[in-house]
């Protein structure tokens, strides 16, 4: 499981690798037993809400038969694994230039990547206009560049996704969008003299 909180601890439903576990056996009913120690000595009891006590942790199961009292055991590797980490990133500035003065120009959302992932390769940044966006990850509310502001200043919401573990980061991270006025001389200035 991803770790929501950064203290390597999270709650377990142990009984979906039941499925698995019991892929192998033949036909028949079973108990499975789930187990912190290998001497089978502290039980645990609720297996669908279990928190590990430490990261990584082996589990031990035992699988009974109900008709032949036949039993066998096997482990489960419990780890909780970390989120993406993630760089708070600059605001992303562009000139008003194509219609000058209104405030809206497009923007190369991607441009930003690399400074919010560290340069870590295997973190998929996407873009979102909400939060809740952001939070459910639709891809067709995904941002795409180039991406015209909506309003100046605007905050654009940042979704991680760790390519390896799965794990995502969809609060905490935005992006500012400004567009700057060009500056305006005075048309004529005034004259410069010498002596």
């Amino acid at each position: 499981l991803c770790d929501d909180d950064s203290d390597g601890i999270e709650v377990f439903d142990l009984t979906l690798s039941e499925d698995q576990v019991l892929s192998d056996v033949g036909p028949g009913a079973y108990i499975i037993a789930y187990y912190e120690d290998a001497a089978l000595t502290i039980p645990i009891v609720n297996p669908t809400a279990y928190s590990n006590i430490s990261n990584p942790q082996t589990i031990f199961i035992v699988v009974e038969g109900v008709d032949s009292a036949c039993t066998s055991q096997t482990t489960l590797l419990l780890e909780v694994v970390d989120v993406p980490t993630l760089v708070p990133p600059t605001e992303l500035e562009v000139c008003d230039a194509i219609t000058l003065l209104d405030g809206f120009e497009p923007f190369d959302l991607e441009s930003k990547t690399d400074e919010i992932t560290g340069g870590n390769p295997i973190i998929e940044i996407t873009y979102y206009e909400t939060q809740a966006q952001a939070d459910t990850g639709d891809p067709l509310d995904a941002l795409t560049s180039p991406y015209t502001n909506i309003e100046n200043p605007q905050t654009i919401f940042i979704r991680a996704e760790d390519l390896n573990t799965g794990c995502v980061v969809s609060q905490g991270i935005t992006l500012s969008l400004v567009v700057n006025p060009l500056p305006s001389p005075e048309e004529s200035p005034e004259p410069l003299e010498s002596c």
